[in-house]
């Protein structure tokens, strides 16, 4: 009984801990980082941007084409207060917002001159505008901008 009890939690462990994966901090340049952790048991991904506490900051998620970025990459902008679930249309043009909000702010806190942002959505959203996270979701590539 006692080797039983013991393989299923030796299992359960191992399947709890497969359900969670992270990018770990991805430092984008000097005082500005992202990371991304999904929680496939929970069906979430949250995000954690941190910034300057006087600029916007945006990512877009799963861009192949350096620049800009392509049309469709998903992006999402922290602008002050809020969170903005938006899309690259394509060009040297500001990201449109998406018609469906997914992104929740969780919370925002500033800390000296450097702002802690954290975010949460679901992995499949069902919007085509959005990127789909996966519990494989540890190399994403990305472009990201700060701005006034």
């Amino acid at each position: 009984m006692k080797k039983i009890t013991l393989l299923i939690l030796v299992f359960t462990f191992f399947t709890t801990v497969a359900q969670t994966t992270t990018t770990g901090q991805i430092s984008l340049t000097s005082g500005y980082t992202v990371q991304f952790d999904v929680d496939a048991t929970n069906n979430t991904v949250t995000m954690t941007m941190i910034g300057p506490s006087n600029r916007w900051l945006g990512i877009a998620l799963n861009s192949t084409t350096p620049g800009m970025g392509a049309s469709g990459d998903d992006v999402v902008l922290f602008l002050g207060n809020e969170i903005r679930d938006a899309y690259l249309s394509g060009g040297n043009v500001a990201p449109a917002t998406d018609a469906n909000q997914n992104w929740t702010l969780s919370s925002s806190t500033t800390s000296g001159s450097f702002t802690t942002v954290v975010a949460t959505r679901a992995l499949n959203t069902g919007d085509n505008n959005d990127y789909v996270f996966t519990t494989n979701t540890v190399n994403i590539p990305i472009l990201w901008a700060y701005g006034s």
